[in-house]
């Protein structure tokens, strides 16, 4: 008989069963032959509820499933739905690619996903504006197509630029691998740096620079 983990009662039942008649089948056992190896595979509580039964009450294997996977109802894991994937959202300090991997591990997870439900989740929890018109541009028809085109979508938009203060007090996005500061009206980037206390009255950089 091939080597099935044990079963004590307090991991998801279904996954047991499924694993336990799975692997079996790959064996070409019959059904009465489930009945019997199942007990095998029980320790702990699971067996105790075996021991339990009355006898001849186990007439075939599906019934016999059904009976384990509801008196151990309790540790089944929660099943995830596609209200769980819009429930997902990157942390501020969660880079691009760790959180689409954390989303592809949920959505996996989820039975008959759709691909536009997953994309609309993908959209809405994803920080990037870069990467979400990219993302929207795209018409997958899998979970699969979704993933890989996430994939590739995270290059540009890990390009996307941070925030940080410019002098004055406003806030404007600063040009990646730092060039000058952006326009505030979203024009080409300024051929000058901001102004300093550094520069000389006297010098061209200097006039232009006051006058900002």
């Amino acid at each position: 008989m091939p080597q099935i983990p044990q079963y004590d009662g307090t991991t998801d039942p279904v996954d047991h069963l499924d694993t336990f008649r799975t692997t079996m089948l790959l064996y070409g056992a019959s059904d009465g032959f489930l009945c019997r190896a199942l007990p095998t595979t029980l320790t702990g509580a699971a067996r105790d509820w075996y021991s339990r039964l009355k006898p001849s009450s186990v007439d075939n294997f599906a019934d016999f499933g059904d009976d384990l996977a509801r008196h151990f109802m309790s540790s089944r894991r929660p099943r995830k739905t596609t209200a769980s994937l819009m429930a997902l959202r990157q942390g501020d300090d969660e880079a691009l690619k760790v959180f689409v991997g954390r989303f592809n591990r949920e959505a996996l997870q989820v039975p008959n996903l759709d691909p536009s439900a997953a994309m609309n989740a993908l959209l809405a929890g994803a920080r990037s504006t870069d990467f979400r018109r990219a993302l929207a541009r795209r018409n997958p028809q899998s979970l699969a197509d979704l993933m890989a085109g996430a994939e590739e979508d995270q290059i540009p938009a890990s390009r996307e630029a941070r925030i940080r203060p410019r002098y004055g007090g406003q806030k404007v996005k600063a040009v990646f691998l730092g060039a000058y500061d952006q326009g505030l009206d979203g024009t080409a980037p300024q051929a000058d740096p901001p102004p300093s206390r550094h520069f000389r009255p006297t010098c061209e950089v200097g006039r232009r620079a006051q006058r900002v």
